[in-house]
Parts: C-alpha cells; structure tokens; sequence
C-alpha cells in the first residue's frame, strides 16, 4: 500500500513538473516572438528601375512623360521607417532619397539627395514633422556619372550595393 501512494505522488510530481516545463517554454517563446528584428534589404530582387514622383513618392508607371526615368532606380514595396538606416558604401556613385510615408501610405516628407549616411531618427530635429508620423518608406536611387545615363536592369545590383539600407520589422 505505501507502494502504491509513493508510486501516485512520483506520477502527480511528474505531471506537475510537466505542465510547469511545458508553460515556462511557451512563456520563453512568446516573449522572443515580441522581439524586433533588424532587417537589411536586399539588392537585385527589391529594386526596380523607374523613377517616383516628387509630390505622391509613389512610383511613375509611364517613362514615356520622364526624361530621365532610367537614371533611377527605387524600391520595389514599402518598408518600416522604424528604426530605418541607410549607409552608403565610401566610393559609391549614387545619391539616393528616402521618402517617409504615413499609416495610410500618404508621403509626409522626402529627403534631399544624399551621398552621406543616414538615420530616421535624424529627423527629430526637424519641428516641421512629427517622427512618430512616419510609419512607412521607399529609398529611391540615383546613378551618378553612369557612362550612359541610365541604370540597366542588370546594374540594378551593383548600385544597390553601394547603399545598406537597414529597418526594424516589429514583431506583434
């Protein structure tokens, strides 16, 4: 009979120590699922050539209405401007703009062409726009002194990887 008793208080300790592993790893986990993550665009796949319009920052579908469509290149989607960075490479022959958008994909403020570092969180300084605003962004490219004047599809990865473009993807 004590047999028996010991034997039921090793299974309820069992279970028990169980049931605590088991909550204590699905604690861990939803934990790390709430960690932002960096991430760096990539080069060939997220870029398309064209230009974007100054006014809107969305993308100019007919070239034919551009003279010099074919000297830039842009994002192809949105990105998180949380935490967005981007880093030129030191003999990179590009400008680029980053143009910083709203929930509702409405463009709120453009930078000038830039051939320096850059960090959103420059902007703070700025007391024409609220940082907090900006929730989306697109970096658009420019080719500078390209002997033809012009970004071929297959340069599209040779001049974005003159430019690390860095955001934080929060994980909800």
């Amino acid at each position: 009979m004590a047999r028996n008793k010991a034997n039921k208080l090793a299974i309820i300790i069992s279970i028990i120590a169980t049931i605590v592993v088991v909550a204590g790893a699905i604690a861990v986990f939803a934990r790390l699922d709430k960690i932002d993550t960096t991430r760096t665009v990539g080069t060939y796949f997220s870029y398309e050539v064209g230009k974007l319009d100054q006014t809107t920052g969305k993308a100019i579908k007919n070239s034919d209405d551009v003279d010099d469509y074919k000297q830039y290149m842009h994002l192809k989607s949105y990105i998180n401007a949380d935490g967005l960075k981007c880093k030129i490479a030191e003999k990179a022959t590009i400008e680029y703009k980053v143009y910083l958008f709203n929930e509702n994909y409405q463009l709120v403020k453009a930078t000038g062409w830039k051939s320096e570092d850059f960090s959103v969180t420059e902007l703070n300084d700025d007391s024409t726009v609220d940082v907090a605003e900006f929730k989306y962004a697109i970096v658009e490219i420019k080719a500078v002194g390209d002997p033809d004047d012009t970004i071929s599809t297959s340069e599209i990865n040779k001049y974005a990887k003159m430019l690390t473009v860095t955001y934080t993807e929060a994980n909800e």
